[in-house]
C-alpha cells in the first residue's frame, strides 16, 4: 500500500493454489507471494518459489483474472520477503519476478525494488 497499490484480495484460493495478496497498481493486477522468516538463512528466500509453485501461481492468477473482469487484464507477479523481528522488520519487494516468459528463478527476482 505504501507504493500506491490497492489491495483487492488476500489469501485468495483457486483449488489447491493460493495467492497471498492481489493488488491493483495502476493498469496492472499484481499477484504477490509473501514469505516471512524470523531471520535470513543459508537458503535464498526465493528458493521456495520452485517451478511447481510458479505454475500454481500462474494458474491461480489466470483464474483470478477470469473470475474478476473488473480488474486490469495486464498482470505481473511480485515477491515480498519479510524477515526479522516485529521491532525491526526488513521488507524486500521483488517486482515482476516471472517476467514475460516464466523460467525457474527468473533473473528479475534478483533485483529488489
Amino acid at each position: 500500500m505504501r507504493k500506491g497499490m490497492r489491495i483487492v484480495a488476500q489469501n485468495w484460493r483457486f483449488g489447491r493454489c493460493e495467492i497471498d495478496v492481489v493488488a491493483v497498481d495502476g493498469a496492472w493486477t499484481v499477484f504477490v507471494e509473501v514469505k516471512v522468516r524470523a531471520a535470513a538463512g543459508p537458503v535464498p528466500c526465493w528458493a521456495s518459489v520452485d517451478v511447481r509453485k510458479q505454475a500454481r501461481w500462474l494458474r491461480a492468477g489466470e483464474a483470478y483474472l477470469r473470475q474478476h473482469p473488473g480488474v486490469p487484464a495486464a498482470a505481473r507477479f511480485d515477491f515480498m520477503w519479510i524477515s526479522g523481528v516485529p521491532q525491526a522488520f526488513e521488507v524486500r519487494h521483488y517486482r515482476d519476478v516471472l517476467g514475460p516468459a516464466p523460467t525457474p528463478f527468473s533473473p528479475a527476482i534478483f533485483t529488489p525494488q
